[in-house]
């Protein structure tokens, strides 16, 4: 019998590579790893060993960008789509974008008991 399967929107930050492991072990289940590529430079670097290395089965890279601009980005646009009924959602989309190119660091303390995990604290310089 073959173990059950369980996919994960993995970022390649800390919490999602916990959350291999710790859904490996609490449903004894094969974790298939994802990533889809909306733009993001820096954070793609090293995802698949990453995700490898902390017990995922399999990582699979998905190149959703064409996909992003077309179906929801140019959509918003031609509707004329507004962020908090104000500003042009040109604006908050031209920030997402941005935002994807971003480093991301910090540091995240967890307390892991009983096959629970709970957030103490997170710090970053960019938060």
């Amino acid at each position: 019998m073959s173990k059950e399967k369980i996919a994960l929107a993995y970022s390649g930050g800390l919490d999602t590579s916990i959350m291999i492991k710790w859904l490996k072990d609490k449903y004894d289940a094969e974790i298939v790893a994802g990533t889809g590529n909306l733009g993001q430079q820096k954070e793609i670097e090293n995802l698949e060993s990453k995700a490898l290395f902390t017990g995922a089965s399999k990582f699979q890279f998905v190149d959703l960008r064409k996909e992003f601009v077309e179906e929801y980005i140019w959509r918003a646009l031609k509707a004329g789509a507004l962020y908090e009924d104000v500003y042009p959602l040109a604006t908050a989309l031209d920030a997402f974008v941005n935002e994807t190119q971003n480093p991301v660091t910090g540091l995240v303390r967890l307390k892991l008991y009983k096959g629970g995990v709970s957030l103490l604290g997170r710090n970053s310089p960019y938060s």
